[in-house]
């Protein structure tokens, strides 16, 4: 039920008042409006609601993480790499297998030669997620993004830096990788400047003859090291790929043309009018893959047999039909990754380094 309001009480007690003057009974004093504006206000039997009060919110920090530096992605990762006489490949359980010669050829200052322990086929234990093989030594990326090397040592081309790397490729007698801060870091034999890069950030690295080239994240290429011929004046304009070879460089332009520069070695300058995925730098030939996944080489397909003084052919430049992921130009052979996974391998094969192995290959 409702109750009279305070308002409704003052405005009966007047009406009574008057009522009673009227009818001449007793004279009462008037109703004071300030003593009915300082009555109590009226209760109405229920407590008035109270807000409860309001707690400060409870913030939980959130728990730290540390980021991890992200793994390349397998695109960019090199699978099969073919060096001077000997190959290697990732198989897909991560670990590294090499095949051809685990002695190199030497010369003395007596103009005497022979072969020696180079170890190229020794690799350490462990998972990879690519592998780069030089002249005479190789070098791999593992899953934690460190940096392993094998094989020849003379002039520290295989004692990488410490640090994180997304790619490391091997030179002659110096290696180069990508840091995770995308600066490039360079190792070995360094007399011409090969082993000091430029500042800047890089998507890719590689390691040539006496020579480094780089991939700018630009998309324009920097060469640093020995340019006697022309190897380090890399035309302008913007890449998707570089590859440093002996004494000259290749890159794959935007629109998948391939352009090269340097000492034209056996006519490696001599580019095909097909657009390439890839391309890959040897010692005298270059090799790419087509928009069909078939592949291409060019150059020279001899080799300069020592013990007779003569050239033979060795067939560097027949190519394999089918198609392929990545091909890898090494000295005097080619190795590359076909689309189901396994490696085939041509030319030069007088140390085994053109037998590849059974097996599946990849990231």
């Amino acid at each position: 039920m409702t109750r009279p309001s305070i308002r409704q009480v003052s405005a009966v007690l007047a009406v009574a008042t008057f009522l009673s003057a009227a009818c001449g009974g007793d004279e009462a004093t008037p109703a004071s409006s300030d003593a009915a504006s300082q009555a109590p206000a009226t209760s109405t039997g229920a407590p008035e609601p109270v807000e409860p009060a309001t707690e400060a919110p409870t913030t939980t920090a959130p728990p730290t993480t540390t980021t991890l530096p992200e793994s390349p992605p397998p695109s960019e990762r090199e699978i099969v790499s073919a060096g001077d006489w000997h190959s290697c490949g990732v198989r897909v359980d991560g670990t590294v297998t090499c095949w051809g010669s685990n002695e190199f050829l030497f010369f003395d200052e007596a103009d005497n030669s022979g072969w020696d322990y180079a170890g190229n086929l020794d690799v350490p234990p462990g998972q990879f997620l690519s592998v780069s093989a030089g002249a005479l030594h190789t070098c791999g990326l593992r899953p934690g993004l460190t940096v392993s090397c094998w094989g020849v040592d003379h002039s520290g081309e295989s004692d990488p830096p410490p640090g994180q790397f997304r790619a490391v490729s091997a030179g002659r007698s110096h290696s180069c990788g990508l840091r995770t801060d995308r600066t490039i870091a360079c190792w070995g034999w360094g007399d011409k400047g090969q082993t000091d890069p430029p500042p800047g950030e890089f998507r890719a690295v590689s390691a040539g003859g006496g020579h480094s080239c780089g991939l700018r994240t630009d998309g324009t290429i920097a060469c640093w090291g020995l340019g006697d011929k022309g190897q380090t004046d890399a035309p302008e304009g913007q890449f998707l790929a570089v590859a440093a070879g002996s004494i000259y460089s290749c890159g794959v332009r935007v629109e998948h043309t391939v352009v090269c520069w340097g000492f034209d070695n056996g006519g490696v300058l001599d580019t095909p009018d097909d657009p390439l995925l890839s391309v890959a730098t040897g010692n005298s030939h270059v090799c790419g893959v087509r928009a069909d996944q078939t592949l291409t080489c060019w150059g020279l397909s001899d080799y300069h047999d020592l013990a007779s003084d003569s050239w033979v052919e060795v067939g560097k430049l027949d190519v394999p039909a089918g198609q392929f992921l990545s091909v890898a130009a090494g000295e005097y052979h080619s190795c590359g990754l076909r689309v189901d996974g396994t490696v085939a391998c041509w030319g030069l094969n007088i140390e085994g380094q053109a037998d590849a192995p059974a097996g599946l290959f990849g990231p």
